[in-house]
């Protein structure tokens, strides 16, 4: 398994919540990478439709899932939970509505939040760009790739092949369910899942399955439990994860209760967006960027999604470490940035956020090798 390349899904997700004030999975490597001195065309991923409201919302029982998550860095953890509070339609379809909420165990930053829409006929998740509490009352929140779907993972990777999880044969079957060119806009590959009983154990009752892939940026397999339903939400979340190796990414479900979030929001349907799949670099464009002093990154549209990799000089590399730690409306700092260059001059390429504006915007940081 290429688990290096796991931890650094994770962490690029940790670096979208990062985008409110956090470190908030997959960035992969393509033929459509942009060499030095060479344009090529763009493949452009379609914005997300929004999802229409069409009916007025209901309130439900609450529920709270509360999720752990390990090893995304070295002996870090980051906390998630997720509020389901309200239902609607959206665009015809059922949708439980509701925020998640982001935190870091050792509270270095202030909590993060975002909205979030769940489709209950496939566990589709639309969620919004993280934000500090005061931006949840509001109604101009906007869908972006979600990299790493904590709660609804499975059902992902089955709506990535068209098909859907909440199809009781494929809970059912005895043999393995082989999931075809699932793409999932930052891999493209095939997935085995095998069903491997009950955990009577668990925080809550769930079926066990591993899932084995062959995809551009992961060979091995992982373990994953998943309850039919918690509460009254009708959805098949996922109670805990964790891959091959005990080094790898994990989460986990400690908490179920029926505590509201206890934050003022303001109902809004989200689609996922849907992104297209852009192959990685290959090795020797990946070579051909570093002999002039670059480095080969990923351009992202304002979903989140990739639509192309390209050649980027350090100053461009810098520019866009900056950009993929605070939110997406923020500009870049000038003297941020100078302070930026010249740590990674000296050999310091890396840096934690230290402080944030209002806005999400990133004003300070600590550099480090």
């Amino acid at each position: 398994m290429k688990i290096n390349i796991l931890i650094g899904i994770i962490v690029a997700v940790i670096v979208v919540a990062t985008a409110a004030g956090y470190f908030l999975m997959i960035r992969p490597t393509a033929k459509n990478a942009v060499a030095p001195g060479v344009e090529k065309p763009q493949t452009v991923a379609s914005d997300p439709v929004p999802a229409k409201e069409t009916s007025k919302v209901e309130t439900i029982a609450p529920l709270e899932l509360e999720y752990v998550v390990k090893n995304f860095g070295p002996g870090k953890s980051i906390n998630i939970s997720y509020y389901f509070e309200k239902k609607q339609q959206c665009s015809g379809r059922d949708a439980y509505l509701g925020v998640a909420k982001l935190g870091l165990p050792d509270n270095k930053f202030d909590t993060q939040w975002a909205k979030l829409a769940v489709f209950s006929d496939n566990g589709e998740l639309g969620i919004s760009t993280w934000t500090r509490e005061e931006g949840l009352a509001f109604d101009d929140a906007v869908s972006y790739y979600d990299d790493m779907n904590i709660p609804l993972f499975v059902n992902e990777l089955f709506i990535a092949a068209g098909k859907n999880f909440n199809d009781p044969q494929y809970w059912q079957s005895e043999a393995p369910v082989i999931l075809k060119d699932a793409a999932t806009g930052r891999s493209k590959g095939d997935y085995s899942i095998i069903n491997q009983g009950e955990d009577i154990s668990a925080l809550t009752p769930c079926t066990k399955f591993k899932i084995i892939t062959k995809t551009t940026n992961m060979d091995g397999y992982f373990n994953v439990c998943v309850a039919k339903k918690i509460g009254e939400v009708n959805l098949p979340f996922v109670v805990y994860m964790n891959f091959q190796n005990e080094q790898g990414p994990s989460w986990k479900l400690t908490n179920i209760t029926s505590e509201k979030s206890g934050v003022a929001w303001t109902p809004q349907c989200l689609n996922a967006p849907k992104c297209a799949y852009v192959a990685d670099p290959t090795p020797a464009e990946r070579n051909q960027c570093r002999q002039t002093g670059g480095q080969i990154n990923a351009d992202m549209d304002q979903s989140g999604c990739i639509i192309k990799y390209q050649c980027q000089s350090e100053s461009d590399q810098a520019i866009a470490a900056i950009a993929r730690t605070q939110n997406p409306s923020c500009g870049i700092n000038q003297k941020l940035l100078e302070k930026y260059l010249l740590c990674r001059k000296n050999n310091q390429s890396n840096y934690d956020p230290v402080e944030y504006d209002d806005s999400g915007c990133l004003s300070d940081i600590t550099c480090r090798p």
